[in-house]
Formats: C-alpha cells, structure tokens, sequence
C-alpha cells in the first residue's frame, strides 16, 4: 500500500453530500475505504457516536490505500465496529458514519456543511451504536445486569445478599453511567434524533431501552436523581424518553441550553452547533442558523440570539428570563465576563425598556435607572446621571459599542438604536427636571411632550401589545400613562 497520508476529495457544499465508510475484507480492521454519496440516495449505513479524546492520533489505518491516524478510543471502537455480525447487528458488507473519518475536519467549510446535516445523519441511520469504551471497571457487569434485569430480582431479595447484589449492581452501573461519553456536547443530538440507539461497551452490546427502564425505576416519587444515576447520563435519558413520547418541546434553543449547555466539548461554539440539530422554527421570519467555523464565539452569541429574538422566546417573559437565558449562552460560549456584559447590555437595555412600558402603560424611572442608565453608563463609561445633551449622549454610547457585529444580528441594532433614542430623551428630561435624582423613590409627574410620547407609543405599540399588566413598585402619575396620542 501507498504510505503517503490519505488526503480528502472536496464535498459539494451546494448538495446534501456526505462520506461513508465500510471494511475492506481481510483478517484486519484497519484497512477501509470512503466513499461519497447524497444522504438521500445513500445505502443503508451505522452512525457511530463516541468521545474524541484529548490524546494524540497515533494509531495508523488505511482509507483508500492511504495512511491515516486516529486516536485510541476510535481505534478501540473500530475493532468492535468490524465484528458487529458476531453481537447480532448489521452485517460483513455494512456501512458506516464516523465523524473523524468522514469529515475533513482540517476544513472548517466542510465541517460547517457536515454539522448543518448532523441531525439529518443520525435520524436517517439504521443504527446508532453509542460507544462508551472499553470494558472496564465491572462495565461488562453492568451490562449484563442491564439486559437480565438482575436489578429487579435484588430489589425483591429483602435479605442481606440481595440488598449487597443491589449495591453491587447500582455501584456497576454508576460507574458505566459516569463515563465522559454522557457529559459530551454532541452525543445529545446523536442520541435524541436517532431511531435505534444500542449502547456498545467493550465487547457487550444492549439496546438503549434497557438504560431508560433502569432510569425510570431508580426515580423516587419526588424524581429527585438517585446516586446511581448520574445527572448527565439521567438528562439525556429523560430528554430521550420525553421526546419520543411528544410530551416536551426539546426544538427550543432556550430550552436546550438549560439544559445541556455544560456540555463539555473541545470548540466552545459547538455547545450551540451542537444543538443547531434540535431545533425547529416556530416563526416564518426565523431561520436556524448556521454551523461557521470561520466566525468567532461573539459572533455565534449574537446570531443565537437573533434567532431566539425571531423565535418570540423573549416577548411573553419578563427582562430577567432574556438575562437568564443570555448568561446561559454566553457561559457555554466561554465568552469572558466582561465581553458578555458589554455584548448583552444591547438585548438587556432594550427588553428592560420594554418592559418598563408594559407593565401597567406607565415609565418606571426607578427601575430605568437601574436596568438601563447604569449599566450603560458604567459599560459604556458614558456619565448619565447628571443633565445632558441626548443626541450628544447617544453617539457616544453607539461609539463606545462600535465593536457589535451588526451583520450577525441587525435586528437587534436596530431596534437598540431606537431604543436608546426614545430612553435617552425620556430620560434626559427627567434628568434635567430632578438632576439629584430626590424623586425616584416617589411618584413623578413632569409630562411628556407630544414627540416623546409618540416616539414611547410606537415602541409601545411595536412591541409590547397583548402583554400582561404587572405590578411595578414605582408608579408615575396619571399624565405618564401611555395611551393613543392620536385620541388627545
């Protein structure tokens, strides 16, 4: 065979394209061969999910008579994958998808391409094999007590050797349950989008049912986690379970990300390519973004947060759910602290103004000041609580956030330009009116002129209709309430 290293043909990015790989006959495992079809003319074929690992790839293969390095734990689940007719799935001639193997993973184009059909790969696949590692740590045990079903006989024993056989059993399974392979990003849409999932550890194989049922009866009434369940590996059963039985909506981004935003992965931008899978649209005017390698963790944050802003998820919930779910984007982002603050106080400044106005149709100068004018002032270091010049004040502010990417989230800019036209003037009058600021605690009652209330009105009428009236602990007087300038 040749011995220079395999190089990859380039996909057709413009088609739904992918790599498939099938063993070469002959006594080893080593010596495959890739081949490119469209997934919706492809042949049967097993999608095989597993964890990466951090070493090295050292381990040598052959794909199309070239060399080609993996790693260990690939290398290990390759000698399984081959001898699947002996544990009864697939057959000498199958086919199979490997990530590392079927994506040119030096290429961030083609990656990108290959993450958007990740979903579609995995729901289309005859098999999912989850590959959990070699045996070890009693996990052929655990294996063997998952497919009897031993556990149910020892819950019956009352005597002290089923009640020892009980613990032996939950410490096997702990320990097969802790594996890193459940704490990994992508195994979740691997796992919820495929039909068949058998879980593959060393040389044992069982379906994934045999995982939930034992899941299902080590819940207490109160479904708090038992100690041989870990919360990982209960997550993604239980978001399985779920959605297969339609009883939960796991299409939503918002939603996923409580969930499964801790996902530990190598590229902290694939805690949300990670997921891109998932999702469905619920909006004619959204469209679920893309996986780009090429663009920056900001950047994927803003996108994200135009596709949920598109989405509504924001528009029934008060200011604090868009924080809520805003920290949660950017901790699996791993931006840094500082960077978040300055990216977030544009979707911040604009639903904490929002929400000023529709809780009770009145301007809450108390929590203005607090949600909106300080922490611009403070991220913006532009001073705002002593008597100025809006238009002044308004191009500082957009010249201190000039590094916003515009292009990924325009919707969201714009609306904060005209957010912070409205609020600045509102405020700016106010200021100039009370420049100690004496009268926050208490009921204000300058009036807003015609312009300002037109300029509140529309934001008004633009966003925060068929709201629920809430409560606010700080009230303007009457001459404050927003009603329909045209009716005066």
């Amino acid at each position: 065979m040749d011995t220079t290293e395999f190089q990859y043909a380039p996909l057709d990015r413009s088609t739904r394209t992918i790599r498939l790989l099938r063993f070469l006959p002959g006594p080893s495992f080593v010596d495959c061969k890739l081949k490119t079809y469209t997934i919706d003319e492809c042949p049967r074929y097993i999608a095989l999910s597993y964890v990466w690992g951090t070493d090295e790839p050292t381990h040598k293969i052959w794909l199309n008579n070239r060399v080609f390095f993996i790693r260990t734990n690939l290398w290990h689940a390759l000698s399984k994958l081959a001898n699947l007719p002996r544990l009864g799935l697939g057959t000498k001639r199958e086919y199979f998808w490997i990530d590392a193997l079927c994506i040119n993973q030096n290429d961030p184009l083609e990656r990108g391409h290959q993450v958007d059909l990740m979903g579609l790969i995995f729901s289309k696949a005859c098999i999912t094999i989850a590959w959990l590692g070699p045996a070890e740590d009693g996990s052929d045990f655990a294996m063997e007590t998952l497919a009897t079903h031993l556990y149910l006989v020892a819950e019956e024993d009352k005597a002290l050797s089923g009640q020892k056989l009980r613990r032996e059993m939950d410490r096997a399974i702990h320990s097969l349950l802790s594996r890193d392979y459940f704490s990994r990003m992508w195994i979740v849409q691997e796992i919820l989008l495929s039909r068949n999932v058998w879980v593959l550890c060393g040389s044992k194989c069982r379906p994934w049912p045999s995982l939930s049922r034992y899941a299902e009866r080590n819940l207490t009434p109160n479904h708090n986690f038992q100690p041989s369940i870990p919360n990982a590996a209960q997550a993604l059963i239980t978001a399985r379970n779920s959605l297969l039985s339609g009883k939960y909506p796991w299409h939503s981004l918002d939603i996923l990300l409580m969930w499964f935003g801790a996902g530990k992965c190598s590229d902290a931008r694939d805690r949300v390519y990670g997921l891109l899978g998932l999702l469905k649209t619920t909006s004619q005017q959204s469209t679920i973004p893309q996986a780009d390698y090429t663009i920056s963790a900001v950047q994927v944050y803003c996108r994200a947060m135009a596709f949920m802003q598109d989405e509504q998820i924001f528009l029934p919930n008060d200011p604090s759910y868009c924080e809520e779910v805003s920290t949660a984007l950017a901790n699996a982002l791993e931006l840094p602290r500082n960077t978040h603050e300055s990216i977030s106080i544009i979707s911040t400044t604009v639903f904490h103004f929002r929400y000023e106005i529709k809780t009770s149709g009145y301007c809450g100068f108390s929590e203005l000041l607090h949600r909106c004018i300080l922490p611009l002032q403070e991220t913006c270091d532009v001073k705002l609580t002593s008597p100025f010049r809006y238009g002044k004040k308004y191009k500082e502010v957009i010249r201190k956030l000039d590094f916003f990417p515009v292009d990924d989230n325009p919707r969201m800019w714009s609306e904060f330009e005209e957010t912070l036209r409205s609020l600045l003037r509102v405020w700016s009058d106010y200021i100039r009116h009370d420049p100690k600021m004496e009268r926050i605690p208490s009921k204000l009652t300058f009036p807003l002129d015609k312009p300002h209330r037109n300029r509140v009105w529309a934001i008004y009428q633009r966003f925060l209709q068929n709201t629920k009236l809430l409560i606010d602990e700080v009230r303007v007087t009457a001459p404050y309430q927003i009603t329909n300038p045209s009716c005066k």
